[in-house]
Order: C-alpha cells, then sequence, then structure tokens
C-alpha cells in the first residue's frame, strides 16, 4: 500500500467509523417514549385544571357571597355585616326573593360536605331573619360539593369556594 492510498482510505474509514458508532446508539424504548407521553400528558391536564380554577374563582361574586374558615358555619363579624347590607336591600324590594346557595370546598365526603353546607345555609338564613327578612322571601338550597366541578389546588380557591351565595336572580 502507498502513502497516497493510504491517506484517501483514512477519511473514508473514520466515516464508517462515525455511522457504525450511531447505528450502536440504543434505539430509544417504548417505555421511555411512554414516560415522555405520560409526562407531556400530566402537563396539559395540570394547566387545564389550572383555567378551570382560574374560571371558577372568577365566577365567585364577593358582594353576594358570605364566606366562612374551613369547617365552620360560623357568621363572623365581617359576614353579619354583608348580612345587615343584603337585608335592607332585601326589606327595600318587596317583590325581590332571594335563594341562599350554600357551597364547599372539595375537600371532605360529599355527606360531610352536603352537612356542611346546610349548616351554612341555615347560619345565613338565621341572621337575615334577625335582621327583618321575612321568611317568604327567602328560600334556601344545599349544593354542598355537587355543583362544584372544580379541584382547587390552592387555599384562596378553596377558600372562595367556602361560601354561602345570595342569588337575586331566582323568583
Amino acid at each position: 500500500m502507498n502513502a497516497s492510498h493510504v491517506t484517501s482510505v483514512f477519511p473514508a474509514f473514520l466515516i464508517a467509523l462515525a455511522i457504525a458508532g450511531c447505528a450502536s446508539a440504543p434505539p430509544v424504548t417504548q417505555g421511555a417514549a411512554s414516560t415522555d407521553r405520560q409526562q407531556v400528558d400530566q402537563q396539559v391536564e395540570m394547566a387545564a385544571a389550572a383555567k378551570r380554577e382560574e374560571r371558577a374563582i372568577a365566577a365567585v361574586n364577593p358582594e353576594n357571597s358570605v364566606f366562612f374558615e374551613t369547617n365552620s358555619a360560623i357568621v363572623d363579624t365581617r359576614a353579619r355585616e354583608t348580612l345587615r347590607s343584603h337585608a335592607e336591600q332585601i326589606k327595600a324590594n318587596p317583590g325581590q326573593r332571594v335563594l341562599l346557595v350554600g357551597f364547599t370546598d372539595d375537600r371532605g365526603s360529599h355527606a360531610y360536605n352536603s352537612a356542611i353546607a346546610e349548616m351554612r345555609v341555615n347560619a345565613v338564613y338565621k341572621v337575615l331573619r334577625e335582621y327583618g327578612v321575612k321568611l317568604n322571601r327567602l328560600r334556601r338550597y344545599s349544593a354542598g360539593g355537587e355543583k362544584s366541578t372544580v379541584t382547587c389546588s390552592s387555599d384562596e380557591c378553596r377558600a372562595l369556594m367556602r361560601r354561602v351565595e345570595l342569588d337575586y336572580s331566582s323568583k
């Protein structure tokens, strides 16, 4: 073999080695692709859940709601002030009827959430009656967690879900 033949074969040899090296790389396995797909699916679901939570938070009307602490049906001082204002509005509009709707956060069993929602509605009803709202002007409904399709991941969302909403649109 002469020197010129060696120098012309050497680059071809390097290219062959490079190609062989690429061919010997481990192929992507089905398990790795599946794991990547699961991670993407989880990220998509987390983003969708965050959007649902944002919409649920935006849908709450704080002016027509009384909020409660976790595991509580106690109407605090701030809520009493809100209810006093609502009582005056209801009494000033003789044809107006209000539906009190109790909600809960996404924690707790169905039975527990139904019970606490009912206790909250009854507590708000009692305060409005104390402020002079006539019996026939109020209706009660304990939605518990049944109306909520939102699973909250933030404390802010859960706090907004624990409420009694005064629905003036109901007749």
